[in-house]
């Protein structure tokens, strides 16, 4: 009886470290583009796009951008797939991928308007 009572808890711990780890795995740190330049792995950066709007190949798929974080950071961006629509308009935007070889490939871009969800009149 014991036995089964350390076996079924020792189970439980393993779940519970396994997942943590997988969560910890997960999580993708918001950061600005001089960090995101410097790290190895996933991140997301806020910012906007410069000239508010990006150049599209249509033989590759692919759009150019230079995103400017909120000091004043560039870096130049490479996302394939289309735009999502509204970010010429959007306050900013924030790109989620990785920087390697000298550009920030994005695996998604997320726009955020605030302005979309205020009440008019206020």
């Amino acid at each position: 009886m014991r036995l089964n009572l350390y076996i079924a808890v020792l189970a439980v711990i393993s779940l519970f470290v396994l997942s943590l780890l997988s969560l910890r795995k997960s999580i993708v740190p918001y950061v600005g583009v001089k960090e995101a330049m410097e790290s190895e792995r996933t991140v997301q950066v806020r910012g906007r796009v410069e000239g508010g709007k990006a150049n599209f190949d249509p033989e590759t798929g692919e759009s150019r951008f230079v995103l400017i974080d909120g000091k004043g950071m560039r870096m130049a961006v490479s996302y394939r797939g289309p735009m999502p629509s509204g970010y010429e308009e959007a306050e900013f935007i924030v790109v989620v991928g990785r920087f390697t070889g000298g550009v920030f490939n994005a695996k998604r871009i997320l726009v955020k308007c605030p302005s979309k969800y205020r009440m008019k009149g206020l």
